[in-house]
């Protein structure tokens, strides 16, 4: 289709999602239960460092405050003054490769104990000319950790054909982080890259039908220009909405799923019953 005849614009779609913030304040700033009535329910203390959703805002004494969410439970009323935004991204998974890294406020923290533990990246903002990642283990999003970026090593899926060249007694090893053989190269050729952590020689490859990691330095400029997307707002929008979707369709599912049970387990002895159940669980029809 020619679609060259049509502008249209990011805007045009007014999409408008919760801004998000990684919750940075005055640890004595309070949080208030109700702008009418002011009654303080906690303090910033209890949410810094934590992300925060802002759910409405409203303006008193020429000052903004912000109703606040973290996670499932509104936390109330609070102004935002020192607190950085935050922008949803699609999942980035990575590790860390040093002892000590930099972290928002930070630059010489220790993470030893997380050190070529597989992590996974779903916010990110900027302060000035730094870019931070806010990252968690996998299967561990409540315990996050704003590290800037150069110092996380993500995992590129090359969005293009991209090979690398082996040699004829090169390993190439079962995992990234294993001394374990899976394979011995037997022939100088071209492999296909699987995937690479970026910054480092950590390269995964298709070899002989077999994928393994080799240590070899790859050349980026194999890659062309993927027209990514530089707008953070739109990419932000995006995920907001398929975030949404996605808990909406298990909202859906679950109760798909609870009405099933009770259609089979409940036993109808007359037609009444059964326009009563019809009007208050929906036709069995009308749910599939």
């Amino acid at each position: 289709m020619d679609v060259s005849n049509l502008t249209i614009y990011e805007d045009d779609f007014k999409i408008h999602q919760t801004k998000l913030y990684l919750c940075d304040e005055l640890n004595t700033k309070l949080i208030y239960e109700s702008m009418q009535t002011l009654k303080v329910n906690g303090i910033a203390s209890s949410i810094n460092g934590k992300i925060i959703e802002v759910i409405a805002r409203k303006i008193k004494d020429k000052k903004d405050y912000f109703k606040i969410r973290a996670g499932d439970s509104e936390v109330g009323w609070i102004a935002l003054d020192q607190s950085p935004r935050v922008y949803r991204i699609p999942k980035v998974t990575g590790k860390i490769l040093n002892d000590r890294v930099s972290i928002y406020k930070d630059n010489n923290y220790s993470v030893s104990d997380l050190k070529y533990k597989l992590m996974e990246a779903r916010y990110y903002f900027q302060l000035e000319d730094e870019q931070f990642f806010i990252i968690n283990r996998v299967g561990h999003r409540e315990n996050i950790l704003p590290i800037i970026k150069e110092d996380f090593n993500r995992y590129i899926t090359p969005k293009d054909k991209t090979f690398v060249e082996v040699s004829e007694g090169d390993d190439m090893y079962k995992s990234s982080t294993s001394d374990e053989v899976l394979e011995n190269i037997t022939d100088t050729e071209s492999v296909e890259v699987i995937g690479f952590y970026e910054g480092t020689n950590q390269i995964k490859v298709k070899y002989k039908n077999k994928s393994g990691w080799i240590y070899k330095e790859l050349d980026l400029t194999q890659e062309k220009n993927n027209n990514s997307i530089k707008n953070l707002e739109f990419i932000d929008q995006i995920m907001y909405l398929k975030i949404k979707s996605h808990l909406q369709k298990l909202k859906i599912d679950t109760q798909e799923k609870r009405i099933e049970n009770i259609k089979e387990n409940v036993a109808v002895s007359n037609d009444l019953q059964q326009l009563y159940l019809n009007k208050y669980l929906g036709d069995q029809n009308d749910i599939k």
